[in-house]
């Protein structure tokens, strides 16, 4: 079985801001002989969010993602973060702004047999308790993405009778960047919060 080829963290977030899809605020921190200091050296406001950046896939299950509530809890949590990444190919660490709000998810994959499919549905822990997904292939116009995001659950619970044009917009820059950057495999920004202010929550990117 050949290895899952991810783009690091810190990529994959500034491929976002090139394409000026809204990110929760976040610092790189590079690996460094002093990396566990260094981490904590950057965290200056409580609560965050500090996951190891490098070729972890599941960042959750592999122990390499903390959140960090006060300023006591810091040095146990990141020290145990660093632990686990061991076994894992290390870039550095991401530091981000805790967000909580109402959660979707936006994907993107490459299909043989479709082509270029992009995807939204309900997020967080949600996107796999009740699969709510709609699907389209690219090229897509504005029309049929506010049709795409109106055919879910996440639409009927979060954002009935809402303007969807902000997310709307989201979706096409999603769908731009996919079609600039083929060397992509698969794409999923999981959470994205849709608060007063959306962000992307979290981000990975699989290469071909």
């Amino acid at each position: 079985m050949d290895k899952i080829k991810k783009m690091v963290d810190n990529e994959a977030y500034r491929l976002l801001e090139k394409y000026k899809i809204p990110i929760a605020k976040y610092n790189f921190v590079k690996k460094s002989k002093n990396f566990e200091k260094d981490i904590e050296k950057h965290i200056k406001d409580y609560p965050c969010v500090v996951k190891i950046d490098g070729d972890v896939i599941h960042k959750k299950k592999a122990g390499c993602v903390e959140i960090v509530y006060k300023k006591d809890e810091l040095k146990k949590k990141v020290s145990s973060i660093v632990k686990n990444s061991k076994k894992f190919k290390v870039n550095g660490a991401i530091i981000q702004d805790f967000v909580v709000g109402k959660e979707v998810m936006i994907g993107s994959k490459r299909d043989q047999q479709f082509g270029t499919i992009l995807m939204f549905g309900s997020g967080g822990v949600m996107a796999d308790v009740i699969k709510d997904v709609s699907f389209r292939v690219l090229p897509v116009d504005e029309n049929e993405l506010e049709f795409m995001i109106k055919e879910t659950k996440a639409y009927q619970v979060f954002m009935e009778g809402e303007n969807v044009d902000e997310f709307v917009d989201v979706l096409k820059k999603v769908s731009k960047l996919m079609t600039d950057n083929v060397e992509i495999k698969e794409l999923d920004i999981n959470p994205f919060f849709l608060n007063q202010k959306i962000c992307a929550g979290d981000i990975r990117i699989i290469l071909r």
